[in-house]
């Protein structure tokens, strides 16, 4: 048999080599991919401390009229003393209630899925950020309540101390669930997926 001509051995190794690279393209993200990743960035919030709640707390209740004057004027007291009250009520309720659960879960509700149908029909995506990663976290504080009976007997604070946590992580003038997301998750995501990626090239490399 003759003796392959240097024409077919160029072609065989141009052959090989495309197959050598086809493969690796498998393996590794191609650069478009990497520029259709979106990083999520923290967004500012009005309460950075516990000195600002009181000024945000003030100025949300003044936003409210149509609410507080007709509680105003019927119970004499003005709406920030009403609000701690109320408050207070909520908290006590929580810790020695029969449905603190269910109150709890309520609180964690109500204005969430609110916001969440009005995040559906906006274009903008940080809102659908803050409600995906909302609704996750919520799922996941979910699980431990198939206990919670239990851990309310240990800790009675457990129901207070979610609804105060839940509403960190809903509410606007704190973004919690955004913020979070920012800072801890999608760090560690992209960790995570940056090593995927090196494992990847590593096996590209072997096969080579």
């Amino acid at each position: 048999m003759s003796a392959a001509s240097p024409q077919v051995r160029a072609k065989r190794g141009r052959s090989t080599t495309t197959a050598r690279s086809s493969s690796r393209s498998r393996l590794r993200p191609a650069a478009n991919e990497k520029a259709k990743v979106r990083r999520i960035r923290s967004r500012p919030c009005e309460i950075q401390g516990f000195r600002d709640l009181r000024p945000v707390l003030l100025e949300s209740l003044h936003s409210k009229d149509a609410f507080f004057i007709p509680l105003e004027s019927a119970t004499g007291l003005d709406r920030e003393q009403i609000f701690y009250i109320g408050f207070a009520i909520m908290i006590l309720y929580l810790i020695l209630g029969n449905f603190a659960g269910i109150l709890c879960n309520m609180i964690g509700f109500a204005y969430p899925a609110y916001q969440s149908v009005l995040a559906i029909h906006s274009t903008g995506k940080d809102d659908d950020t803050q409600w995906l990663v909302y609704w996750t976290t919520f799922a996941f504080f979910s699980v431990p309540d198939q206990f919670a009976w239990q851990i309310y007997f240990y800790f009675p604070l457990y129901w207070a101390m979610k609804a105060v946590f839940l509403l960190y992580l809903a509410l606007p003038q704190t973004y919690g669930a955004h913020n979070l997301y920012a800072k801890y998750v999608d760090p560690t995501f992209e960790a995570v997926s940056k090593s995927s990626l090196m494992r990847n090239a590593n096996v590209a490399d072997d096969d080579e």
